[in-house]
């Protein structure tokens, strides 16, 4: 009674993956944004 069900242990890996994979295309749309922000601050300053 105390097992998991491999199915569900399963699931969750999967479940897991596709949130991993979601914080990385978050983490790149942030860092893209900062480097063009920082980009078009230098542009700014510098007109």
């Amino acid at each position: 009674e105390g097992e998991s069900d491999p199915e569900r242990l399963a699931a969750q890996r999967e479940r897991d993956k596709v949130f991993v994979q979601g914080l990385k295309k978050i983490g790149i749309g942030v860092i893209l944004f900062l480097v063009f922000y920082a980009i078009l601050r230098t542009i700014l300053g510098l007109w």
